[in-house]
């Protein structure tokens, strides 16, 4: 997560024509970035309760599903209903989101939207390059 801050916040900053545009280039940054570092840690979470299960029923479950074991359907409804994949490590979905974002992409297409331009289209803000006052980051 870091290393994708980095990029994003570097690709923000470079943004800014003017010390008076970096508060707009900042909240720019949080708004990118705020909802995909809640999503990573919250999964850290997850994984805390996974990998330090007190030991019982659900820690026995847990390890026969891991060891491709049959368990009970309850059990298994009830790890499942955690998430996706109770070991989101072993998650397809998971991973590919994970570690095929393209922060530096994802960067580029919200500035752009921010900032008036459309590169689909060729449009841009018809007041040049640099923020946009109307557009509101959240």
């Amino acid at each position: 997560m870091a290393t994708e801050d980095g990029v994003v916040l570097a690709e923000c900053i470079s943004r800014a024509k003017t010390p008076e545009e970096l508060p707009f280039y900042l909240e720019a940054f949080e708004s990118i970035r705020k909802e995909r570092c809640f999503l990573v840690q919250s999964g850290s979470v997850k994984n805390e309760d996974f990998w330090h299960m007190e030991d019982g029923a659900r820690q026995r479950a847990r390890d026969a599903m891991m060891r491709n074991e049959e368990i009970d359907a309850q059990t298994l409804e009830e790890l499942r209903n955690e998430g996706k994949n109770p070991n989101q490590w072993a998650d397809p979905t998971f991973q590919s989101w994970l570690f095929g974002y393209d922060a530096i992409a994802e960067a580029t297409r919200a500035l752009d939207e921010l900032e008036g331009k459309n590169s689909d289209a060729g449009v841009t803000n018809p007041e040049g390059t640099g923020p946009v006052k109307a557009v509101q980051v959240n």
